[in-house]
């Protein structure tokens, strides 16, 4: 989304079960062809000049790590969804203060 300075990127997050919560990463930028998209969590794989092809990968250790997943799926009508899931418990307030 570098060059489409100002457009909105929302993050959304829900419960996919009882013990699994997901957040999403939606933006409305140029979105990515098949090529860059079966890339994108290869290590030093990258589309930037300056980048090191690292943030995607590392993410994805850091989530299976916690028993999560992470997808990439294109957004409509432009941009990308990345969103990961991983386990989660509801906590009571209330058992916390006591």
């Amino acid at each position: 989304m570098e060059s489409l300075k100002g457009s909105p990127l929302r993050i959304r997050s829900h419960w996919l079960s009882d013990q699994l919560i997901e957040v999403s990463v939606i933006d409305c930028g140029l979105g990515m062809d098949e090529e860059t998209s079966n890339g994108i969590f290869t290590p030093f794989f990258t589309t930037k000049e300056s980048g090191m092809g690292m943030g995607l990968p590392v993410s994805q250790n850091i989530i299976h790590a916690h028993g999560g997943r992470i997808n990439f799926a294109p957004n409509q009508p432009s941009g990308c969804i990345f969103s990961f899931s991983l386990p989660a418990s509801i906590i009571n307030i209330v058992e916390i203060e006591k």
